[in-house]
C-alpha cells in the first residue's frame, strides 16, 4: 500500500522514492496475483498451472507468458501516480525451487528461446516501456550468476545483457550463496569482506569486457549486502 503523505514527505526530505516489485514472485491471494489466467499456460507435472506454488504460499509467475509482462507494467501506471524516481524489480528469473524441473512450457510461446533470452526480453520490455514515464529502472540479480554460465543458464539471468538494458543492476552478493573455494576463501560466509570484493571484481571484469565488445552503454552497479553469517 502506498501512502501518498508519506512519499511527499520523503520528497521534502530531498530522498530517492523507489518502489521494489517483486514481479515474478507473488501471493496466492485471489486476484492480486499477477498471473495470466488465459491462452497457453506452462505445465507442471501434465497439469496446466498459471504459476508455480511454493510451499511457503507464494507463486512464481511464469516470464515465458507475453501476458504476465502487460500485467506487470499496468501494474507499475498506478505506482508512477505517486511520482517514484525509480521502479526496482525483483525475482525476474526462472524458478529453481523443488518441482521447478518438472515445468514443461508450450513451445507456441517459448518459439525456440532458452532461459536467457526470454528474462532479457523481458527485462527490456520493462525497461523501454517504464523509460518512457521518466523512471529509473532497476533489477536484482543473483550474484553468483556473474561469469558463472551454469547458475546464469538455470535462472535465466545474463549479467551482461541485463546490464546494457537497466539503469541500475544490483547483485545479491552474498557471502552465503558462494560454494567453498570461491575466491580462494576455504569458507566465503566466514570472510565477507573478501567474498564481496571478489564479487565485485568479478562484477567489474564482466562489464568492462561486455562493454569492450558491443560499445553501448552499462547499468550502474548498486549490490546489495548480506547483513548476517549464515
Amino acid at each position: 500500500e502506498v501512502h501518498e503523505e508519506v512519499v511527499d514527505q520523503v520528497f521534502y526530505l530531498a530522498v530517492v522514492v523507489l518502489s521494489d516489485d517483486p514481479s515474478e514472485r507473488d501471493t496466492v491471494d485471489g486476484s492480486e496475483g499477477m498471473v495470466a489466467d488465459e491462452g497457453a499456460e506452462p505445465a507442471v507435472g501434465g497439469e496446466v498451472l498459471p504459476a508455480l506454488h511454493m510451499d511457503d504460499g507464494t507463486q512464481i509467475v511464469h516470464a515465458v507468458l507475453a501476458e504476465v509482462h502487460a500485467h506487470i507494467a499496468l501494474a507499475q501506471e498506478a505506482v508512477r501516480e505517486f511520482g517514484f524516481d525509480e521502479i526496482q524489480f525483483d525475482y525476474i528469473r526462472f524458478c529453481t525451487e523443488r518441482g521447478s524441473s518438472e515445468c514443461v512450457y508450450d513451445e507456441e510461446d517459448v518459439k525456440g528461446r532458452d532461459k536467457i533470452s526470454i528474462i532479457t526480453e523481458c527485462v527490456t520490455y520493462l525497461s523501454e516501456n517504464l523509460k518512457k514515464e521518466g523512471v529509473f529502472v532497476s533489477c536484482d540479480v543473483f550474484g553468483t550468476i556473474i561469469r558463472s554460465q551454469v547458475d546464469s543458464r538455470a535462472v535465466g539471468q545474463s549479467y551482461s545483457q541485463m546490464a546494457s538494458v537497466l539503469d541500475y543492476i544490483c547483485p545479491m552478493v552474498y557471502p552465503s550463496h558462494y560454494a567453498k573455494g570461491s575466491f580462494g576463501l576455504d569458507a566465503p560466509d566466514t570472510e565477507p569482506y573478501e567474498a564481496i570484493r571478489g564479487a565485485l571484481k568479478r562484477s567489474r571484469t564482466e562489464l568492462s569486457r561486455a562493454q569492450a565488445e558491443s560499445a553501448g552503454r552499462q547499468a550502474v552497479v548498486r549490490p546489495w549486502l548480506q547483513s548476517f553469517t549464515a
